[in-house]
């Protein structure tokens, strides 16, 4: 993938808190280092793709000041080969370095915040994208004048899943008037172990971004997993809260999160304890799902971070599902085809506006 070596860029934003020593310097060097959760996953997804390659990995700080003259002569020197270049990007730019092969790592749209960035800087400055040779993990496509650009899509995928600590459960309540009775009334509830879980043979798995917390699509076709699962006293729903970055995003903040999205999309819920849904605070370990007389099902949104789970995991499950948004910018077919080769076959694709258009007609029909 990378003969010559990879020289990575980290986005300014993360590094602003971050003590480096130089310009160029190692991962170990970040040791320590105040970096959100997913962009400590993706360091320790390429340390492990170019380990495993026996490729050189180098971090690089500020690319944008070795442009030319001397900084740029002394920055080429020091990477002795390394062709490629890796933007480690959280949307809010693109950075370039030149004279090597640029690619891209979009690491994390699953922050809305990221997301309304990555668009604002692709209309400030269609031309960069262009100059992109391969985008890891995402089948972007551009408009450039004219036409449309996409650079060649690249799966990197961890081999070990890593979550971020012991998965905690809590019983799914919702005060549709509320987000903060909600959280207390949940909180307030016993804390339910895994075990728990063990009495239950039909899972079904949602794991929330906060971009798709914003969807409100993807949120009602969730409330209908919701009352479907109060139908089925042997099945159960876990719902994911959005991944931990920071120190201060709490099991309670991101359960807020995932409360507030479900609220917005004008969810109409029992408000009560729903014993056989739950909320959990991490991904969730493959062997929740392994028990062979389990059934499980898998329903992702577009902006899951499915490159932090090994394909093993995903063989788990019976039902695979990713939910995405029409108009988006993933080209169809190419997501499909990446997703396939990182679960090991291919998913469905479900595009929820188009599953309650068809919904609507049916009960137009019915009626």
């Amino acid at each position: 993938m990378f003969p010559t070596g990879l020289v990575v860029s980290l986005p300014s934003r993360e590094m602003r808190a971050m003590i480096l020593p130089g310009a160029l310097f190692q991962i170990a060097d970040l040791a320590g280092q105040p970096l959100s959760g997913t962009l400590r996953a993706a360091l320790r997804l390429l340390d492990e793709t170019c380990r495993d390659a026996g490729q050189r990995l180098l971090l690089i700080a500020r690319p944008e000041i070795f442009i030319h003259g001397d900084s740029r002569a002394w920055l080429m020197q020091q990477l002795d080969g390394i062709g490629h270049h890796l933007n480690l990007s959280d949307g809010s730019t693109i950075q370039l370095v030149a004279g090597l092969r640029n690619h891209l790592f979009f690491y994390n749209p699953g922050l809305c915040r990221n997301m309304t960035a990555f668009e604002r800087f692709v209309g400030r400055a269609p031309e960069v994208p262009a100059q992109i040779g391969m985008q890891i993990n995402t089948a972007f496509t551009f408009s450039i004048g004219q036409s449309l650009y996409a650079p060649q899509p690249l799966l990197l995928q961890t081999k070990n899943l890593f979550p971020p600590g012991e998965a905690e459960y809590r019983i799914f309540y919702l005060n549709p008037n509320s987000v903060a009775d909600s959280i207390a009334r949940i909180e307030a509830a016993p804390r339910i172990t895994a075990e728990y879980v063990n009495g239950f043979t039909d899972i079904t798995y949602i794991p929330f971004t906060d971009t798709a917390a914003s969807d409100a699509s993807f949120c009602r076709l969730v409330v209908k997993h919701i009352l479907a699962a109060g139908q089925l006293p042997k099945g159960m729903l876990i719902l994911g809260a959005p991944l931990a970055q920071e120190k201060r995003d709490t099991f309670s903040e991101m359960m807020s999160v995932l409360l507030a999205g479900l609220i917005r999309c004008g969810a109409v819920l029992p408000r009560a304890a729903l014993p056989n849904v739950l909320i959990t605070s991490s991904l969730l370990d493959e062997d929740v799902f392994a028990r062979a007389d389990r059934r499980c099902r898998l329903v992702m949104h577009e902006t899951f971070e499915f490159w932090r789970c090994p394909r093993r995991y995903y063989e788990r499950f019976e039902t695979l599902c990713v939910a995405g948004r029409p108009g988006g910018r993933h080209d169809r077919l190419a997501i499909i085809d990446l997703l396939a080769e990182a679960c090991g076959r291919v998913p469905d694709i479900l595009s929820v506006e188009e599953e309650q258009k068809a919904s609507m007609r049916r009960r137009v029909l019915d009626d």
